[in-house]
């Protein structure tokens, strides 16, 4: 028995809408991805506080390994960054990072920022310190600012004072916040549950 048109082509569409409903599953919990944006945590972005889910929005570049974890504890949610001997960048982003959103690189530029991380040595490869670094790309890095760790999570924090933008828009990227385990002979790894970003004035 043959199926007629008027029946089998609004069978069909009906069949590739519910596939594409599927596929795109509005419904899901999906963790948030792409760079850090403040408009919807701080109108003013003058205090950003990275944490939750937004930790998924670190990325890895080269070498270096992000593992997104969850429901530990008091820390719901933390990333566990893992370095290899020998495999760290001088730049920042060409390691874990988090890269952030133009409209915080616009209200940091010409900034003094403190940028605080809220780290601890992670799990059996537990660095006894770590490094952050601010990125601002070509333009410039606070360069790696080192910390030493404990196994309990504690805040570490460091300024730094950007530079304007230029007016010449070739020259705008994306900003970074770097964060690697320092290394020497073996594997080590540091555990971060946030990332505060304040406004402490003009430079």
């Amino acid at each position: 028995m043959r199926i007629s048109d008027k029946v089998f082509f609004p069978i069909m569409f009906l069949v590739a809408a519910a596939m594409v409903f599927v596929a795109l599953a509005p419904y899901e919990d999906r963790p948030p991805t792409g760079p850090m944006s403040g408009g919807a945590i701080n109108a003013d972005r003058t205090l950003v506080i990275v944490d939750g889910r937004n930790m998924f929005r670190f990325v890895a570049a080269g070498p270096a390994m992000v593992d997104v974890r969850e429901n530990d504890g008091a820390n719901p949610v933390y990333v566990r960054i893992t370095q290899q001997p020998g495999a760290a960048s001088d730049v920042p982003e060409r390691g874990v990072n988090l890269p952030l959103a133009a409209d915080l690189e616009r209200t940091y530029a010409s900034k003094r920022l403190r940028i605080t991380v809220t780290a601890r040595a992670g799990g059996e490869l537990g660095a006894t310190q770590f490094e952050a670094a601010y990125s601002i790309g070509r333009r410039g890095s606070s360069g790696w600012q080192t910390f030493d760790l404990t196994t309990e999570f504690a805040d570490y924090s460091f300024e730094y004072v950007l530079p304007p933008i230029p007016e010449a828009a070739e020259d705008l990227s994306l900003d970074f916040l770097g964060v690697r385990p320092v290394v020497t002979n073996k594997p080590r790894a540091v555990d971060v549950s946030s990332i505060q970003f304040e406004v402490l004035g003009p430079a």
